[in-house]
């Protein structure tokens, strides 16, 4: 008898185990699991669909950024180029109360083949006027005395579609020459409909010592045909007036593939011996490319309410024409 206890909890045990292994082979529990991997399926399909529609926004985003800035010329567009290219200015500008100015400047990236397209050779004949460049103030008040030359060796240290880091030295001419150094990065970031870039440029020039330059630039589309761009920027050096500040917010308008139009308003200012704003500026480009691919003509108003006149209301007329050899991308 004393076996029987003993036997009634090995019965009980087999039965357990054999429902436990019944159980999955119901219909109830088959349709139940197919069930649950039918919903699985569907999210990780949704997840999917969500991940390649925010890829598609964010290029899209991205390429449209460096469509505007290739179509007007602006200089990260030549600054980050992997081809040779070279570019010709000349701008007519009319202020008010000044007389009329016309400047032209060419600069150049040739680039070097056989070292892996890492390294390429540059020049500049507006170095002077683009390192105190102003969008308002493309032709500012320089004199042929502070034009200057500059020559040297660029070597990209990394180049990716959402990253570059570059290294520049060479010797600025003006009058003599200049030794100077720079290394610049830039780093491109997307969230949802917004692309964000950073870029940092730290530079020397042994008649100048050092500074930074820091920029960021907010993009997105807000239609079909308008796109959005706010940029903050700030500049030190040992020649500025404390920190050099400015910020800009410009919207583009796709008018054709040969016409885009562009408006900002843009303030700037600097913080040394006491921070104030400098300009208050508001500017309209047309920009046309022509028939041919390597011509493009502007027409640029703006209104500028400058300190140095009181903030009194002063118009400016910018006139452009830019001829591109190379091959750009």
């Amino acid at each position: 008898m004393h076996y029987f206890p003993r036997l009634c909890r090995m019965i009980a045990a087999s039965a357990v185990a054999s429902v436990s292994f019944a159980l999955p082979c119901l219909p109830g529990r088959t349709d139940a699991h197919a069930g649950n991997e039918r919903l699985n399926a569907r999210k990780n399909t949704l997840v999917e669909e969500m991940d390649n529609y925010h890829k598609a926004i964010s290029h899209g985003v991205v390429n449209t950024a460096n469509r505007i800035d290739a179509f007007f010329a602006d200089d990260r567009v030549l600054e980050e180029s992997e081809d040779t290219q070279v570019r010709v200015r000349s701008a007519v500008r009319y202020e008010d109360g000044k007389d009329l100015t016309l400047r032209t400047s060419l600069q150049g990236r040739f680039t070097m083949p056989h070292m892996r397209d890492r390294f390429q050779l540059i020049f500049d004949t507006d170095e002077r006027e683009r390192d105190i460049k102003d969008e308002l103030r493309e032709t500012p008040d320089v004199t042929d005395d502070d034009r200057s030359v500059l020559t040297g060796i660029r070597y990209i240290l990394r180049q990716t579609r959402r990253s570059r880091v570059n290294l520049d030295g060479g010797l600025r001419w003006r009058g003599g020459p200049v030794p100077f150094a720079r290394i610049r990065g830039r780093r491109t970031l997307t969230y949802e409909h917004w692309a964000v870039r950073f870029t940092q440029l730290f530079f020397w020039f042994e008649d100048r010592g050092f500074g930074e330059r820091t920029t960021v630039d907010f993009e997105r589309w807000l239609d079909d045909t308008h796109f959005f761009r706010a940029t903050p920027s700030m500049t030190w050096s040992e020649t500025s007036r404390g920190v050099d500040l400015k910020q800009s917010v410009s919207i583009f308008h796709f008018l054709s593939e040969d016409t885009m139009l562009g408006f900002s308003l843009s303030a700037d200012g600097y913080t040394r011996p006491s921070a104030k704003v400098d300009t208050y500026a508001a500017t309209f480009r047309w920009r046309q490319r022509s028939h041919r691919d390597w011509m493009y003509y502007e027409i640029a108003p703006s209104l500028a309410f400058p300190r140095e006149n009181d903030f009194e209301f002063t118009p400016i007329l910018t006139l452009k024409l830019e001829v591109l050899f190379g091959n750009p991308r």
